[in-house]
């Protein structure tokens, strides 16, 4: 997948020999293109896996164990279930401040359980969960949330973006690599056009008949803002 790409890229630059722009940037630049994309329409939704440790009330995003297929790391949470005797139950989730103001003082610190309750504290790859009671043994927690996929390195590496997405990759690849060559104007071009696959990507992949559980398109830098569904 990872040549496939930098064909495309180098295509869209009219470079296909290489001669301005080295294959290593361009991998640097469809890596940075893919997360994006993931950030941006939220397509890598999945379950992750976590085990309480006793006493230990926080649990950083990243040491959620992602799913396998090239997924890299968890940069938001949904929803967490507790899987206690092969049974899974919802936890409820609070807005951090509610949480920290009711949890995080008084004698609810004290309280230890099996937890019922969790609120995700920072956003992105510094995110943090905590959970209320202060778990007092290992448990199983299942998390679903939004990924973002592990950096192609070679052709065998797992691309974890799915069609229609992966569509929109070598549009972003350009614009990065029309940036550092300092020719805005075809940056801007590049990015409209990226605007425009990834808007049809969302319009294609979001079903007509449910389109409010499917999440908007995130704003990126250079772009339209958020493009809606």
């Amino acid at each position: 997948m990872l040549t496939s790409y930098i064909q495309q890229v180098q295509r869209l630059l009219n470079d296909e020999l290489a001669q301005f722009y080295s294959p290593s940037d361009l991998t640097q630049f469809i890596n940075i293109a893919r997360g994006t994309i993931a950030y941006q329409s939220e397509c890598l939704i999945a379950n992750g896996s976590i085990s309480t440790v006793n006493g230990t009330q926080t649990y950083g995003l990243p040491t959620i164990a992602p799913p396998s297929g090239g997924y890299a790391s968890a940069i938001n949470i949904r929803s967490i279930r507790s899987i206690v005797s092969g049974v899974g139950a919802v936890l409820e989730v609070r807005p951090w401040q509610w949480f920290s103001n009711y949890y995080l003082t008084g004698t609810a610190t004290a309280e230890a359980g099996t937890p019922t309750v969790w609120s995700q504290q920072t956003q992105g790859s510094t995110g943090a969960i905590w959970f209320w009671p202060i778990p007092n043994g290992t448990v199983a927690m299942i998390c679903e949330g939004s990924w973002v996929p592990v950096a192609l390195t070679t052709d065998s590496t797992p691309e974890a973006l799915g069609y229609p997405w992966t569509d929109a990759v070598p549009y972003f690849a350009a614009y990065m690599a029309y940036l550092n060559a300092q020719r805005g104007s075809d940056a801007t071009r590049m990015m409209n056009l990226f605007n425009a696959f990834m808007k049809a990507s969302r319009g294609g992949a979001t079903p007509d008949w449910l389109p409010p559980a499917f999440p908007p398109l995130r704003a990126v830098p250079g772009g339209e803002g958020n493009l809606g569904q």
